[in-house]
């Protein structure tokens, strides 16, 4: 952990900090709930149908994972590979849209009655069709390909739909989020692991990013104590932290003051806020006009 720190430190002081970086969601409600993937506990994840129910409940972000086809298009997808959530097999960055489109994105999602969305038609979207679906929505996206590049490309997208403002990027490669923030200054981003484990151990008292994503330990350290909380407000900067699905820990992190919580659980989250889900909200009032 002592090496970790020290080359975190040395990372932190040979790239240049924004005077003023830019915050993700500057108008929206806090604590924020963040669906993990969609609402990926009751959908197949980084899918149309997972963002969809995840935004009729009316959580504030949708979070994704993004990777690119080999005709270059940004596409959502955790894994380098399609296998272990899709019928295919093989490098997503190997494939065509085309041929990514071929594949069931809901194949591989199990319930407890069997797999319900298979051959339901589910496919892997690309970015561009998320930000046209859900026009009014705020994103995270979690850049998961370091080779080749892809930053360029999802910057494109972010611009062509005007969401600079409500989109929050982030990635463990401290590369990738360096290029991000030199060809696209207007977009936030999250400080990544080794900034945060920076700050995290008193190594640096500066922020690149307007926020830190952090899971609440890594490495046996616990990552989210109140002194780091603290710290990163005190700079300015929130602490969003990831994932967290039981009530317990949504509980403590929240009162540990984290501005956004991401959860697979998204509808749990909000009854632990003290926010009626939508659609729940939508199904009260029509009753009541009975």
């Amino acid at each position: 952990m002592k090496l970790y720190a020290i080359l975190a430190v040395l990372l932190c002081a040979s790239i240049s900090a924004a005077d003023d970086p830019p915050k993700p969601f500057p108008n929206g409600q806090r604590p924020l709930v963040i669906a993990h993937r969609g609402f990926s506990r009751e959908y197949p994840e980084n899918t149309l149908l997972a963002m969809q129910a995840a935004d009729e409940i009316g959580v504030d972000v949708l979070d994704m994972d993004a990777h690119m086809s080999a005709d270059g298009h940004v596409v959502l997808m955790h894994d380098d590979t399609v296998d272990r959530t899709t019928d295919g097999t093989g490098l997503v960055i190997e494939k065509t849209l085309e041929q990514l489109k071929e594949l069931d994105a809901g194949y591989r999602f199990k319930r407890d009655e069997g797999f319900p969305f298979r051959g339901k038609g589910v496919k892997i979207p690309t970015l561009d069709e998320v930000f046209a679906a859900f026009p009014n929505a705020q994103f995270s996206i979690e850049i998961k390909q370091g080779i080749p590049p892809m930053e360029g490309p999802l910057a494109e997208v972010v611009k062509k739909h005007g969401l600079e403002r409500r989109v929050l990027v982030a990635c463990a490669d401290p590369m990738t989020l360096s290029r991000l923030r030199a060809m696209a200054p207007t977009i936030p981003t999250a400080s990544d692991g080794p900034e945060s484990l920076a700050l995290r151990s008193g190594f640096s008292n500066r922020m690149k990013a307007g926020c830190v994503t952090v899971p609440p330990a890594f490495s046996n350290v616990e990552v989210m104590v109140p002194s780091f909380v603290r710290k990163v407000h005190s700079l300015g900067g929130e602490v969003f932290v990831w994932t967290v699905d039981d009530e317990a820990g949504m509980r403590k992190y929240l009162d540990m003051g984290a501005d956004g919580i991401f959860s697979n659980r998204p509808d749990v989250l909000m009854r632990v806020i003290g926010r009626t889900p939508r659609a729940k909200r939508a199904e009260e009032k029509a009753g009541g006009a009975k």
